[in-house]
């Protein structure tokens, strides 16, 4: 079943919005790259690294400072990974609404209300994960796990954020562990052709960029898939493997 999961997230296409999909897809695409092509910020670390190392050694010497350049990129890559954090909870919403029936426009309307409560919720849990990396990421991983389908409860069926957290645990008990593997499975299946990819093409500026943005997009739409069949078999009762026909 684990393999077959893994694969089955892997087929971003298959939803009957399939063109939908193929926008966002090169849209995202776009964003990612954006933080590292254009004319703004700095994102050479290298003299912030190099203070660092030097302050370590010898505590008198000033404290290492990022530049103005340094943190609107920070800023510019932290933008982008909500982008592609809400682009994940929002595919898997579209696997919700097809299952459900729903039109392009009820799909839109529900994401839209529900929208706020799951920005505050990721708000809130932004102290957790903050104080997570002091004890090694591991309270994110719980959190991740208890509150998986969490954000399609709130985004598909506009649950209220207090019931929704209720269900959300509830849902996955017993299926915390299976989740976890599946999201490592799928993270690592992706970093080899990525991998294999730049061992092949030549080392430039530019393929540093395009190639890892590239599996960048796909892991987050990968992911949005595996979210939104878990919610189907979690919430929904669907078989595993979800067939849908595209919708050209």
């Amino acid at each position: 079943m684990n393999l077959i999961l893994t694969l089955e997230a892997l087929k971003v296409y298959k939803v009957k919005h399939e063109r939908l999909v193929q926008l966002a897809f090169v849209v995202l695409y776009l964003v990612n790259i954006a933080p590292y092509v254009l004319p703004v910020g700095d994102m050479d670390f290298s003299g912030f690294l190099y203070a660092t190392e030097t302050f370590i050694q010898d505590p008198s010497k000033p404290l290492p400072l990022l530049t103005s350049g340094n943190l609107l990129s920070l800023g510019l890559i932290a933008v982008t990974g909500l982008v592609d954090l809400l682009a994940t909870m929002g595919y898997s919403v579209l696997m919700a609404g097809e299952h459900a029936g729903f039109s392009g426009k009820t799909m839109l309307l529900r994401l839209a209300k529900g929208l706020p409560a799951l920005l505050l919720t990721l708000l809130l849990l932004l102290v957790p994960v903050i104080l997570s990396s002091f004890l090694f990421m591991i309270p994110v991983l719980l959190l991740v796990t208890n509150l998986y389908v969490l954000p399609v409860l709130i985004l598909s069926e506009n649950r209220k954020l207090t019931e929704a957290l209720q269900a959300a645990i509830q849902l996955v008990k017993g299926f915390k562990m299976m989740i976890l593997l599946q999201m490592f499975f799928l993270s690592i299946i992706l970093s080899l052709p990525e991998s294999l990819v730049l061992g092949f093409m030549p080392q430039t500026l530019l393929t540093s960029i395009l190639v890892p943005q590239f599996f960048v997009v796909l892991q987050v739409f990968a992911q949005g898939r595996l979210l939104g069949m878990f919610y189907l078999f979690l919430v929904k009762k669907v078989p595993v493997v979800i067939p849908s026909k595209p919708q050209l």
